[in-house]
């Protein structure tokens, strides 16, 4: 500190300048670099998130192509329509179809009550004949690939109760069962 005692005028003035220009220089080259840090720090935060943002856009397609294509299988498994009734009614033809492919007569049919079952309703369709053990056998395979799903919920099996009936006829009573969305 003794040099600065033996400065002149013109030699102070040279030093206030030289502090000047060098706190002028340095103090915004701090801010920057503490900026640039923080940016920096920043981006290594954001890398990751913009990662997973382009693997969800990328991955976007193949889930409404997903989605498109459940729905699809959805509509091939389950019955739709509007009224409970014509679903009803649909399922009910569908499954005497079924019967009359293997050579039955259906004796009588009827669609029992809706049963709700989470977002989906029960239908459920009853249909009486006499048959013969193959003709059974041959329906149930029917059943198995019919589209949309069939389950059978009971089968009642039981001798024909007729004079000179055929002893390998059975009465049969079937409970069949689908499921349908109501598109209101």
């Amino acid at each position: 500190m003794r040099w600065l005692k033996g400065l002149n005028p013109s030699q102070w003035v040279v030093v206030i300048i030289l502090t000047l220009v060098v706190t002028a220089v340095a103090v915004p080259s701090l801010t920057l670099l503490v900026t640039a840090y923080k940016t920096h720090s920043s981006l290594a935060r954001i890398e990751p998130r913009i990662a997973r943002l382009k693997g969800l856009h990328e991955a976007e397609a193949e889930i409404l192509a997903s989605s498109e294509d459940s729905e699809r299988t959805l509509a091939r498994l389950i019955l739709t329509g509007e009224d409970e009734n014509v679903i009803g009614n649909s399922m009910q033809n569908a499954m005497r179809d079924l019967f009359t492919q293997v050579g039955v007569s259906v004796e009588g049919s009827r669609v029992l009550p809706f049963v709700e079952q989470d977002s989906l309703q029960r239908v459920r369709v009853r249909i009486d004949a006499t048959m013969q053990m193959e003709q059974i056998t041959q329906l149930l395979m029917l059943v198995a690939d019919h589209q949309p799903i069939v389950v059978v919920d009971s089968i009642d099996l039981r001798p024909e109760r007729r004079r000179n009936a055929d002893p390998q006829a059975l009465e049969v009573a079937v409970v069949l069962t689908s499921f349908a969305v109501i598109q209101n």
